[in-house]
């Protein structure tokens, strides 16, 4: 299901406007100030030029087909996700990931590694009490939101080959500088 499928299926019906399509936005009515490409990105990219972004500064609201059914159904991203399409599941992972065919990267070792880096990094983090002093003073982030949110850090580089995370060969990094949040 992309885009124009769900706005089809409530009534709007866009009409072709040069690579995309355009007509009335289904958020604040404007009659032809909404226009969609469905065939780019997951399901599709939309784009309001009137409606008010939520961005400072910045004019219009836009946003792909997994924002479009969240702000329509009052969705969670995991519920709009099964909506579209069971292949745009919350654990698929973003278009480019695998640099490649999405059939190039092992789930399973890769979650595998992920899952460890970031038990490994949360640990760290609990052992370096500046950097958790520095996280309370200045992010203000307590050692309960510290634990809560598997927040950890990574004090050492390293370089690893890809095909030991799942990936296709190619150099890994893990940066130093840089704290690590679980997903």
């Amino acid at each position: 299901m992309n885009i124009l499928e769900i706005l089809n299926s409530r009534g709007l019906h866009l009409r072709q406007n040069g690579n995309g399509f355009a007509g009335p936005c289904p958020f604040c009515g404007g009659e032809d100030r909404f226009v969609c490409w469905p065939d780019q990105g997951r399901g599709g990219k939309w784009f309001c030029r009137r409606c008010e972004s939520e961005t400072p500064g910045r004019s219009g609201r836009s946003g792909d087909a997994i924002d479009l059914l969240r702000e329509l159904d009052g969705l969670s991203y995991q519920e709009a996700c099964n909506q579209l399409d069971s292949t745009f599941s919350a654990s698929t992972p973003p278009p480019g990931l695998s640099h490649g065919r999405k059939n190039d990267v092992n789930q399973a070792v890769w979650r595998g590694r992920a899952k460890a880096l970031v038990e490994s990094a949360h640990s760290e983090l609990l052992r370096d009490t500046d950097t958790q002093n520095w996280l309370l003073q200045e992010k203000f982030l307590d050692d309960s939101s510290i634990k809560r949110n598997m927040l950890g850090v990574i004090t050492t580089g390293s370089s690893q080959p890809r095909s030991e995370w799942g990936l296709p060969d190619m150099a890994v990094k893990t940066d130093s500088s840089g704290f690590l949040p679980a997903w």
